[in-house]
This record gives C-alpha cells, sequence and structure tokens, in this order.
C-alpha cells in the first residue's frame, strides 16, 4: 500500500516529523536501521549553545544571524526555528540556562529537563552527589572537583544501588523494579549530611517509572533533588526517544526496525518506491531522509576521504576530502559535510519530492555550537511542512 509519507531513519528529527504530519492527518511509514542517536545524547535540548566565534550564547534566536548562511537555520529561518521550538516546547522566551554536564561544566540548554541539575539548581547551597558504587558510567568526585573550584560546595556520598548493575541501561531498569522506593530512599536519608539542601543524582533513576522514582525520592528526602547527565548511553534521550515513538505508534505509524534501503526507483524528477535488503519494496508520495551523520550510518567515508548519503545517493557537500594527516581540520570538515538543500530542505541536486533533515545536512557543527536538538527538532518541522504543502498541491492539481 502507497503511503502519503516515507520517513528513512528514526532520528529526532524523523520523529518530529512524523509528528506533525500526523496531526496534519497523513499515513506516515518509519524505515529505520536501527534506534536513532537520542540514546546517545546528552541530557537537555541545546538550541544554539554558541556562537560562531565559541562565544556562550545567552539568547539562541539573536545569535543565528551570526552562522554561515548556509547554515540549516540559516536556511529554514529564524522564524521557522521560532515557530517549531514553540511547537514542540511550548516555551517562546528564547534563552539558555546552564546545565549540569558529567564533568561538572557549565552547558547551555534551551530547556532544562525534569529534574535535570542547573547551576541555578546548586546556586549559594549545599549539595551532594550520589555516586552508586560499581556504576562505571558516571564519575561523582570528577563532577564535585569541578563544581568546588568553580566555587560551589558539593560533597560526594557512595551509596549501594537497587542492584548490583553497574551500565546505565540496566541501573535505570532496576530502579523501575524497586518495588519498596520508600525504604530504598529512607537508608540514603540516613546516610546524608543535615546541611545538605540539595540532592544530585546520576541521570539513571527509572526509564519509563522515571516521575514516580523522583517524586518519591523529593517525598521522603525532603528536598530538591536533580540529575546530572552521564556518559553514553543516555537514559534522558532513551525517555524522550520512547516517548515520542510510542505516541506515533498509539497513532497508527507504521515503523519498522532492522530496514536497510539499498535501492530507489524514481521517475526522474520524483522518487517513487525505496527497497530494502531483502527486497521488500516501499512506495510514498513525499520521501524525508532522517538518517543522521556518520556515526548512525546516514552518511559513509570511502578509502579516498570522501563523504556519500547512503539512503537515496544524494549528492555530498564536503569542503576537502577527509586525511588522517589533519585530524582538526579533517573532524570539522566531516561535521560540515552533509546533503545542501534549498530553503524548504529539498535537495539542491536530487528528488524534488524528497527532503534532509537533521545530521544528514550540511554547514553545521553540531559538537561545536551545541545545537544538535534545535536544528533535529526544527529541520523536522519544516520537511513535515514542506510535505504538507507539497502533498495539498497534489490533491488539488
Amino acid at each position: 500500500m502507497k503511503t502519503d509519507v516515507i520517513i528513512i531513519g528514526a532520528e529526532l528529527d524523523g520523529l518530529i516529523a512524523a509528528t506533525r504530519l500526523v496531526e496534519y492527518g497523513y499515513t506516515v511509514r518509519i524505515l529505520a536501521v536501527g534506534a536513532g542517536s537520542l540514546h546517545y545524547s546528552s541530557a537537555g535540548e541545546h538550541v544554539l549553545g554558541f556562537d560562531s566565534s565559541e562565544q556562550m550564547v545567552k539568547n539562541p534566536f539573536e545569535a543565528i544571524e551570526s552562522l554561515n548562511s548556509h547554515h540549516p537555520y540559516r536556511r529554514i529561518g529564524t522564524s521557522n526555528v521560532r515557530l517549531a521550538l514553540e511547537w514542540f516546547y511550548k516555551k517562546n522566551d528564547g534563552s539558555n540556562i546552564l546545565s549540569v554536564s558529567p564533568a561538572g561544566l557549565g552547558i547551555p540548554v534551551y530547556r532544562a529537563l525534569p529534574w535535570q541539575a542547573t547551576f541555578d539548581d546548586i546556586k549559594n547551597k549545599n549539595a551532594t552527589i550520589v555516586q552508586f558504587r560499581n556504576h562505571g558510567d558516571f564519575t561523582a568526585h570528577l563532577a564535585s572537583n569541578e563544581l568546588n573550584r568553580a566555587g560551589y560546595k558539593v560533597s560526594v556520598l557512595e551509596f549501594e544501588a537497587p542492584d548490583v548493575f553497574s551500565k546505565n541501561a540496566a541501573l535505570a531498569k532496576s530502579f523501575d523494579r524497586l518495588e519498596d522506593p520508600a525504604s530504598f530512599f529512607l537508608g540514603l536519608k540516613e546516610s546524608l549530611s543535615d546541611e545538605t539542601e540539595v540532592l544530585l543524582f546520576a541521570a539513571v533513576m527509572g526509564f519509563k517509572d522515571h516521575q514516580r522514582i523522583m517524586n518519591e525520592a523529593e517525598k521522603i528526602i525532603g528536598i530538591p533533588c536533580r540529575e546530572v547527565s552521564t556518559l553514553p548511553p543516555s537514559i534522558p534521550g532513551m525517555r524522550l526517544d520512547d516517548d515520542l515513538t510510542s505516541n506515533l505508534k498509539q497513532q497508527k505509524v507504521s515503523i519498522h526496525s532492522g530496514v536497510k534501503i539499498i535501492e530507489h526507483r524514481s521517475n526522474g524528477s520524483h522518487c517513487i518506491a525505496v527497497t530494502d535488503d531483502i527486497g521488500r519494496s516501499y512506495e510514498a508520495s513525499i520521501f524525508i531522509v532522517s538518517t543522521g551523520g556518520v556515526l548512525m550510518g546516514g552518511l559513509d567515508i570511502d578509502s579516498h576521504g570522501n563523504v556519500h548519503e547512503t539512503s537515496l545517493g544524494l549528492e555530498v557537500y564536503q569542503s576537502e576530502p577527509l586525511s588522517a594527516v589533519s585530524v582538526d581540520t579533517s573532524l570539522h570538515a566531516l561535521h560540515m559535510a552533509g546533503v545542501e538543500t534549498d530553503n524548504e530542505l529539498r535537495p539542491l541536486k536530487g528528488y524534488r519530492n524528497v527532503c534532509v533533515t537533521g545530521r544528514s545536512l550540511s554547514h553545521w557543527n553540531p559538537a561545536q555550537e551545541s545545537s544538535c536538538e534545535g536544528v533535529c527538532i526544527s529541520t523536522g518541522w519544516v520537511a513535515a511542512e514542506t510535505a504538507h504543502n507539497q502533498l495539498m498541491g497534489m490533491k488539488n492539481g
């Protein structure tokens, strides 16, 4: 059966596009090799933390004009970035706040997640960070040392986790299974210093049952409790991924995992169908490429240092061939590589019924800018708007 829109990849931008398209009433199918990079993202939503001069940004919207003219934000326009973020976050004040990184550094985020630790939470307060014994993906002492050097008052409490697991995902699920969280947090409370005014956990306090666990912690311990992001995998990212995909499944979106696109058919100017590695063909009116960058397999590098788009063979921009000799230059060039598009996110050289989003786009460096979630959300939203306009044109034409 032909679908209105096929989204190739399960990155945040693809999930956003699917969510928006479902609101319009379209049929959507997602074809993905596996889970997206939300599983590896740091906590909080980063819209634009640093400008083109690598200076920290207070208001992301005011800093967009300093970015290069081909940057995805500049392509789609500040007004669309604002509309997309207001739609997703239900927030319009436009300012960043400083979250606490795993190393105790300040990272600008546009919106802190529920219970995410920020520097405002610990300002002029005695804070304690809990280090669960054997938890290998979080080092409370590293964060504590850095925060103390910055003038904050932070101590570390080592405490037994609910189970023997030492990795993020297993530890988070052990909190989901905690039958008597009140007893666990009472024991923790008895070990705390009376001077503690705010308690910081690693961001592993439950996966599906996170809200219940954190509410219980604050109720029993009697002080604000917050979470500090950890090394990957990211439990907050996995929570967001699960929320978005669960909602899409409830809306009858078909999500196929383990699907690798190896061929596609076209009539010249338009893509008609894609075929997976076991010969299944999928037809649609519109296609959205949301396959991520090199890390997630959306872009690939050949033996000559040239970057290729892997799903539809779209032409890729790169400033220079990648080389192991000039690592810093090549790393920046790799980040900036991707598909060039028009202002509606259609490839400049490619099919007119295809949009490209997120890390598959060129001319932006999320590591340098701290902008990943913002670009993914706003380009996913704009791709959905483009798809909607094209589908309406097909219907009326």
